[in-house]
């Protein structure tokens, strides 16, 4: 079973985000479930720490194990959603 998301935390407000990444959770530990996300929110790829693909123009530009130990490519994405100067 393969759970397909698409920018699924666009427009939700933080407590609400948090409140489906907590669900999201749940489901995939309930269910064993495999899940391809589609996302440009970083927090949500943080609180389900799989595997990472950084695609540019539909192309893999670069692969992590977690987003957590991703340097390179991701480090710019990375350090944005940290608040930090690239």
């Amino acid at each position: 079973e393969i759970l397909v998301i698409d920018e699924p935390t666009t427009g939700l407000d933080p407590r609400s985000r948090a409140i489906f990444a907590e669900l999201l959770e749940q489901n995939i530990v309930t269910t064993g479930a495999g899940v391809l996300l589609v996302t440009h929110d970083l927090e949500l790829c943080r609180v389900l720490q799989g595997e990472a693909l950084l695609i540019d123009d539909g192309a893999v530009v670069a692969r992590a194990d977690r987003l957590e130990t991703a340097d390179g490519p991701f480090l710019p994405f990375l350090q944005a959603a940290n608040g930090e100067a690239a």
